[in-house]
């Protein structure tokens, strides 16, 4: 039995390279130029600021951090975390440009639970979340928002303001 020991445990780190990752290949995103094109009307908004002023409108208190609560932010744009006094959190992913805020939108899932990593415009591999509740993703002029909770009429309010809901 000793000396097939070592032979087994050789064989188990043999099985398992083969099996990871790494047959993975990046899959090439079809870019759709005219949903590019009219995303760059809303790439000249400050949308955050817009944000900020339809929830003080509606009377949300929020609670602003630049720091998200996840050591690595699930999109490329530029992330805020805000916690909502009544029950709930927001992330906020800022962009500059359509075409990587294109990529952000065609990185979501319709279910918010399976996030693509793209890099290079490819798809090089994925992410499965367990969020605390159901994930809720919007576009909203240069900001892909999320927002996790379940605050029925925080997500009616998101609903009418946001100019499209990501997720499902």
């Amino acid at each position: 039995m000793k000396r097939f020991l070592p032979l087994l445990i050789i064989s188990m780190l043999l099985l398992c390279s083969c099996t990871s990752n790494s047959d993975f290949q990046p899959i090439k995103i079809e870019y759709d130029t005219e949903r590019i094109k009219s995303l760059e009307e809303d790439i000249e908004f400050d949308g955050y600021s817009l944000f900020l002023d339809e929830l003080h409108m509606a009377e949300y208190t929020v609670i602003e951090s630049d720091k998200m609560d996840t050591p690595y932010p699930i999109l490329e744009g530029d992330a805020t975390y805000l916690k909502l006094e009544t029950e709930g959190v927001i992330n906020i992913y800022e962009y500059d440009h359509a075409k990587s805020l294109y990529e952000g939108i065609y990185s979501i899932h319709n279910n918010g639970y399976s996030i693509d990593v793209i890099k290079k415009e490819k798809i090089v591999s994925g992410i499965e979340i367990s969020w605390a509740a159901k994930p809720n993703f919007y576009l909203f002029k240069n900001l892909i928002v999320l927002y996790v909770g379940q605050d029925e009429d925080f997500i009616k309010f998101l609903d009418s303001i946001t100019d499209e809901k990501i997720t499902q």
